[in-house]
């Protein structure tokens, strides 16, 4: 795997991995192409904390291959933590989900305390292609009317910590 911080300018290897090392079965012994079973599938975790505060980066896969045959990759997920705290999900609740007018937003901590506490919070909400449809100020409530049946992402912010869920509109 290689990254770049300068939109493709330059490549530099930051994880590598091959041979029987990455293999997931024998050799043939008749070549023939190769295609994995479900039990022939690994997992590898790959941190990109080096990463954080870059402003750009990209990162692309090269494959060099001794035996002709296909690489398979599946289910590419890049995680990278924000640079603010993480709310846990048991401090925050909200309901109904799936909700048809009216989102409530509940604390589950003692009033003055965790994200929604007396400082100013914002909320936001997203689809699932990122764009924000909604953005408020210290409300409790989120007006869903407006919005179109499917899966959404629901993101308080009080500028030191985040929470972030999704929610299902009817």
């Amino acid at each position: 795997m290689l990254y770049s911080l300068d939109c493709g300018i330059t490549w530099t290897v930051f994880w590598q991995d091959g041979g029987l090392s990455l293999s997931t079965a024998p050799p043939p012994a008749v070549f023939s192409e190769f295609v994995p079973d479900s039990s022939q599938w690994e997992i590898h975790i790959i941190s990109l904390n080096q990463f954080l505060g870059a402003p750009l980066l990209a990162l692309k896969f090269e494959n060099k291959n001794g035996w002709g045959n296909d690489l398979y990759v599946d289910n590419i997920n890049l995680s990278i933590p924000t640079q603010v705290g993480q709310i846990e999900s048991e401090e925050i609740s909200i309901y109904p989900n799936p909700v048809a007018e009216k989102l409530n937003i509940r604390n589950l901590v003692p009033t003055g305390m965790g994200i929604i506490s007396k400082s100013a919070f914002n909320i936001a909400v997203y689809n699932m292609i990122g764009e924000k449809i909604i953005s408020e100020n210290g409300r409790l409530t989120v007006d869903c009317r407006l919005l179109l049946p499917g899966v959404y992402i629901l993101e308080l912010n009080n500028g030191s910590h985040v929470f972030r869920t999704k929610f299902i509109k009817e």
